[in-house]
């Protein structure tokens, strides 16, 4: 594992550059300034990924990225099928000071520091960052730069549209003199400062109206020196042979290079890249953030080195991972996300169009996928440790422990790898089933015949949904799933949203016992196609639950899924006939029309000179009347 600053920035980003052209997949983690806003109430199990969205975006808007780890799982030179190489990279962010601020959470700067955060390396070293649209304004600034030092200009100031500067206070005057005097002194004595670029000469500090004057009168009396500003408000004088000019030249384009890289785009250029590769687009020849010196910088505006050549899409893998690519989005895309949770789902998939999510693999995956406990160490423990750790090889392993960001990266991947080689080889049809990272699932562009290179197998997208669910993320204390290639997320484990009825106005003296005893007789119903019928029970409150008719995604029919929600709802409405009973696409538009009617009768009383003290504060809040009012919730039961 490498930690990695400022001071080792652009050659360890360069080596990860290098090497992601052979990464099978890459998975990545990272450890945030906090996440959760204070004072924010537990949200309630019946929210739907839109309403969800509201108060989680809140989260990487407000803070910041302390690491970001990235493990790269690289296929091996000798053609060893399903064994990788693992390199590790660990990057230390902090904004520049022009940047955004950083927000500390207590809670979460406590439980890093008892995990070994180095918060000095952090504050210190933390590589600096731009959003996407910095970035292309930051290159172009560059090229321009970089196409002046080529051309041989020196260092001389801008021609000025003004006037020509006059002094007219005599303490001015004679500044300007005593200063030109010691500059022909110098010249006539060769009395000056020597280095491997020529010799120079300090000029006294002055004001930036007395520089003006002293840049006119030295361009104008002496044009073969060179002059540049230094940081305490001094001129200093170079006098050049062509050789020290060529020498000057190519330390200011490293230095310009080295900026632009490090203080300008700095982690954007990583984070780019893995966007590029799993698109199936990185060409690093054509593109200057992923130049590794100055001199492999295309210059030319709208020129690609050799073309966008086919690659196939390279998975990006997370656990967990909604929360990570919420914050990367508001570091390296824009500090606020979209204010639609369609535009964000949107805005995911056009950075990363092929993303895999291990918690969402071993909740909703086949079942020799499935674990209990979705703990990623836990995960690691079970699936990687005793089964499949021979084929990886970490090739920069150290004592790291958990809650290190390239850590958890590294076992995040090792997790994804387990729960793949774990799965069945064939489907029921007896076809094979090609791992995730040796489906050709991309095509990109070649603008050098104008030609489409590979094409997207349909068959195999269809098999990496069903078997790996493949671009669908883990919501956390929600019955949904998010799907980034649908309109509607489907519910998560096994449920269907024809077929879960939520049941409110209940007395609070009912229990879990009451509603398994209603439903117990139907487990075993033989009228019941395929057997017992499983169901799900998830508390909303004391007086709110949900019951959901349950079947595994590989044995799913939705005829029969249909059949089994019809008993459940007639044995919920024998049982409880003075509830409210309401399958949960009903229950879903109800709340959109309560919330859309509520939301109406605040912007109405926003308009109004006189508010109640109780509507002055709903204006700010935004829940419902309904939720600031919601009793605890109960646990789900299975």
């Amino acid at each position: 594992m490498v930690n990695v600053t400022k001071s080792n920035f652009l050659e360890q980003s360069n080596d990860l550059i290098a090497n992601l052209p052979n990464a099978a997949f890459v998975a990545i983690d990272e450890e945030m300034t906090g996440i959760s806003v204070p004072n924010t109430p537990r949200p309630p199990k019946d929210d739907t990924p839109e309403q969800r969205y509201k108060a989680l975006k809140k989260v990487p808007e407000r803070y910041s990225i302390i690491q970001f780890g990235i493990a790269l799982f690289l296929r091996r030179g000798d053609g060893t099928q399903n064994s990788f190489d693992v390199k590790r990279y660990n990057f230390y962010l902090f904004p520049s000071s022009n940047a955004r601020e950083v927000t500390l959470n207590p809670s979460s700067i406590e439980f890093l520091q008892e995990h070994g955060m180095d918060f000095n390396r952090w504050m210190k070293g933390g590589i600096p960052y731009c959003t996407s649209g910095q970035a292309k304004a930051f290159i172009e600034k560059y090229r321009k730069r970089a196409l002046s030092l080529l051309k041989d200009t020196d260092s001389k100031p801008s021609p000025f549209s003004k006037r020509k500067v006059e002094l007219t206070r005599p303490e001015d005057i004679n500044f300007h003199a005593r200063s030109m005097a010691s500059l022909r002194e110098w010249i006539d004595s060769a009395r000056a400062t020597t280095n491997d670029e020529g010799t120079s000469f300090l000029l006294p500090p002055a004001n930036a109206f007395l520089r003006r004057a002293l840049y006119e009168s030295i361009g104008q009396e002496y044009p073969s020196l060179i002059l540049e500003k230094c940081h305490n408000s001094q001129i200093r004088v170079l006098r050049l042979t062509p050789e020290e000019k060529l020498v000057r030249r190519e330390r200011q384009r490293k230095e310009a290079f080295g900026h632009l890289m490090v203080q300008e785009l700095g982690f954007w250029r990583v984070f780019h890249a893995l966007s590029q590769a799993n698109k199936g687009m990185l060409n690093i020849g054509s593109s200057t953030a992923f130049a590794a010196t100055k001199d492999d910088v295309n210059l030319q505006i709208n020129q690609r080195a050799g073309g966008t050549l086919k690659h196939n899409k390279t998975p990006i893998v997370v656990h967990n991972g909604l929360m990570d690519i919420l914050f990367a989005l508001t570091h390296f895309h824009d500090p606020e996300l979209p204010a639609s949770y369609d535009q964000c789902k949107t805005l995911i998939s056009e950075y990363f169009p092929l993303l895999y999510d291990t918690k969402v693999m071993t909740t909703e995956g086949p079942r020799n996928m499935r674990h209990d406990n979705t703990v990623l160490s836990q995960l690691f423990a079970l699936v990687v440790q005793p089964n499949v750790s021979n084929g990886l090889q970490l090739l920069n392993a150290d004592d790291t422990q958990t809650h290190e960001a390239s850590y958890d990266a590294y076992m995040t991947g090792a997790v994804f790898y387990g729960l793949v080689l774990s799965a069945p080889s064939s489907d029921s049809d007896g076809n094979e089933v090609i791992n995730p990272w040796t489906t050709v699932s991309g095509q990109a562009e070649d603008t050098r015949n104008g030609n489409i290179a590979g094409s997207i197998d349909i068959n195999a997208q269809n098999i990496l949904r069903e078997r790996f669910a493949c671009n669908k993320l883990y919501l956390m204390l929600t019955m949904y799933t998010i799907d980034l290639t649908s309109v509607e997320d489907p519910l998560s484990r096994g449920m269907h949203i024809n077929t879960t009825f939520c049941v409110s106005g209940n007395d609070t003296s009912i229990s879990t016992a009451d509603i398994v005893r209603c439903l117990t007789s139907l487990t075993a119903a033989p009228n019941v196609e395929g057997g017992g019928l499983h169901f799900e029970i998830i508390w909303v409150d004391d007086t709110t639950f949900f019951v959901a008719a349950r079947e595994d995604e590989e044995d799913r029919n939705l005829e029969r899924l249909q059949n089994q929600g019809n008993l459940i709802y007639e044995a919920l409405c024998r049982r409880f006939r003075n509830s409210s009973i309401v399958c949960l696409r009903d229950y879903n538009e109800q709340r959109k029309q309560l919330e859309k009617h509520y939301d109406n009768e605040v912007n109405e009383d926003s308009n109004k000179k006189r508010k109640s003290l109780w509507k002055f504060w709903t204006w700010f809040d935004d829940r419902s009347k309904e939720e600031v009012n919601r009793p605890n919730k109960r646990r789900r039961i299975s």
